[in-house]
């Protein structure tokens, strides 16, 4: 057999060997052996350049040859190729995770994803050690050794270890300053920002001083705005409620609505749900679908005697009343407004930050039209609003620079409509002020990347100028020494001077930078860190809003370190899951981005603090 059939036989293309064999092997061998270091000559023992294992040679190279076909690491074994494409998981179009091909039984591998779906699946220790799933695992693979409860948290401990090693990487390499926190409106908040301000000015790792380093959570500001004017809330809200408990109490009760529903022929197919009185949001619901069931719950006034009697005696208030239904078609509309916003700033799969002063302008114009109103339950409920409103979004001098900031950076707006409507708020005096302000803020904040910019550009102009190889014609070195650029006008300028983009709901500003940071690189850096700075802390606090269910029955005598281990290891797991799918599914590589969002200068924080009132 000649040496290129050998090396065929092995699976490795020929065009890919090294050239030389290692000492201590015979000229006249298999090309193979390239592939081996001579671990111990005596011995015959030779150790795989890619994987690490030992092998026994004796007197031949079939050994080694059966390696590389095997090797889990060698870069050209087809059949490790074909192990990387099957092994990858997909999802298809339902959602489902398809299952990759059976591969090599890997006892270590099996093991970690057991902890995997332990963590995610947030199930208890000793179910490792039922009959039941031991059963399971012997039927699908009778040579996994199915860990012990103790080996089992050791694993999740290391494995946490080794997910919070990545982040600190991650972190390290990518984030070299601070851009925002995004915190809650607790008071307390206020004294920690000031401390994390002073100490990373120290540091040198922050934003414009850190002036802008405090964000508000726009979401739960809203929240305050909604509870303070549902705080005495009307007599009409309290009957539709009692209203709703009613045909909810029995399964009896249900049925009798229903068939009231069926005869006033209502399409819509929800059933009346019952609000969390302390909620906002769900009282918001709960009107909402009470006022499509309003003929159903007339007919059941005519039709049911215990739902008159029950109504209107002990601590009824009485059947809800025409005007009562027209009340609350008056306030869902207006609580409709602050639902959508709620929803629309808490988003994870698009840029927000660009949205939080629109959605504030838009809050405050529904506030005062609304004082306005006719109906003095709606306006005295409005006037409650507004003093809140006036609280955090009133006073010019507590609005965040990087708001609108990221506003001009949305080419359908740019900086004539943050002007119109700052003088729309705030009148022509303060209004004027702001706008200055903001300028003077988009202009240090340009300046700041233009440094850092110009500082990347010198060092490769004086690479060019002392390399005559690369700069035949000198323009670096006639950079250096002039100081020009090859563009008068900044991108600033420029980028400020050009139209705005057709308002379209479709527009996707990610892409727009994405194409045009060849055009505008100072602002594109500058664009990809503002647009993502987290402007809610919805996202994060969900993470940690699995801790009701980490501390269940079955796991009440946990330790802190392992509940921590527990709830982080599980939130970094879910990104995981999602760089491993194929490029082709763009919903749930935008989330994997969306989330790690690198930035070559700084990074946005989202501090996820416990629901505090507000002071």
């Amino acid at each position: 057999m000649t040496e290129n059939s050998n090396i065929e036989a092995a699976g490795i293309s020929a065009s890919t060997q090294p050239s030389s064999p290692p000492s201590g092997v015979r000229k006249n061998q298999s090309a193979v052996c390239d592939h081996f270091y001579v671990e111990n000559a005596t011995e015959k023992k030779a150790k795989c350049k890619y994987y690490g294992s030992l092998i026994q040679y004796g007197n031949g190279t079939s050994s080694m040859g059966g390696h590389l076909r095997r090797c889990k690491q060698h870069p050209n074994n087809d059949s490790n190729k074909r192990r990387k494409i099957t092994t990858t998981p997909t999802i298809d179009e339902r959602g489902v995770l398809n299952s990759p091909n059976a591969s090599k039984f890997d006892q270590e591998e099996a093991r970690r994803a057991l902890v995997e779906m332990l963590i995610g699946e947030e199930l208890p220790f000793h179910f490792v050690e039922s009959l039941k799933f031991q059963k399971f695992v012997h039927a699908l693979q009778a040579r996994f050794k199915v860990p012990s409860q103790t080996t089992l948290a050791r694993d999740i401990r290391a494995l946490y270890a080794e997910e919070k090693m990545k982040l600190q990487d991650f972190l390290s390499t990518n984030c070299g300053k601070v851009f925002s926190v995004t915190v809650d409106n607790a008071s307390s908040n206020d004294v920690a920002i000031k401390y994390l301000k002073q100490r990373l000015n120290s540091w040198n790792s922050i934003i414009l001083n850190g002036e802008f380093i405090h964000m508000r959570c726009c979401a739960h500001i809203i929240n305050l705005i909604v509870k303070e004017g549902l705080k005495d809330i009307d007599e009409s809200i309290l009957r539709i409620r009692s209203a709703v408990k009613y045909v909810r109490s029995s399964p009896s009760r249900a049925s009798r609505f229903q068939k009231c529903v069926e005869l006033e022929k209502i399409q819509y197919k929800g059933f009346p749900c019952i609000d969390v009185e302390t909620r906002w949001n769900s009282t918001y619901q709960m009107l909402e679908v009470a006022l499509k069931h309003r003929k159903a719950f007339e007919l059941l006034a005519m039709k049911d005697n215990t739902y008159i009697g029950e109504m209107n005696g002990g601590k009824g208030r009485g059947v809800p009343s025409d005007l009562d239904w027209e009340y609350a078609e008056s306030i869902v509309p207006f609580l409709q407004v602050f639902s959508d916003a709620t929803i629309c700033v808490s988003g994870t799969l698009y840029v927000t930050s660009d949205m939080y002063m629109k959605e504030v302008f838009a809050i405050g114009q529904f506030i005062c039209h609304f004082c306005d109103s006719i109906d003095f339950s709606t306006m005295s409920m409005a006037e409650k609003m507004r003093v809140k409103y006036e609280k955090y979004w009133g006073n010019p001098n507590l609005v965040n620079m990087l708001l609108l900031i990221a506003i001009v950076l949305n080419l359908m707006q740019k900086i004539e409509y943050v002007n119109y409507f700052l003088d729309y708020f705030f009148g022509e005096e303060k209004g004027g002020e702001l706008k200055s302000k903001l300028f003077k803020c988009i202009k240090l904040l340009y300046q700041q990347y233009q440094s850092s910019e110009e500082a990347s550009e010198a060092d490769t102009q004086d690479v060019q100028a002392n390399n005559i190889n690369t700069d035949l014609h000198g323009m670096g070195f006639f950079l250096q020494a002039t100081g020009r650029r090859t563009n008068t006008r900044s991108e600033l300028v420029r980028y400020l001077q050009e139209e705005c983009e057709p308002y379209s709901h479709k527009f996707d500003i990610q892409n727009w930078w994405k194409v045009n940071s060849t055009r505008f690189p100072i602002l594109g850096n500058m664009a990809r860190e503002v647009l993502a700075i987290p402007i809610s802390t919805v996202a994060s606090e969900s993470v940690f809003s699995t801790g009701g269910r980490v501390l269940d029955p079955y796991r009440s005598s946990l330790t802190l370190r392992m509940v921590e281990a527990l709830i982080c290891t599980g939130d970094w797991l879910k990104e995981d899951l999602f760089s491993t799918l194929d490029d082709d599914d763009e919903v749930l590589q935008q989330v994997y981005q969306n989330i790690f969002s690198s930035n070559d200068g700084a990074c946005s924080m989202a501090a996820s603090i416990d629901n505090l009132d507000d002071d």
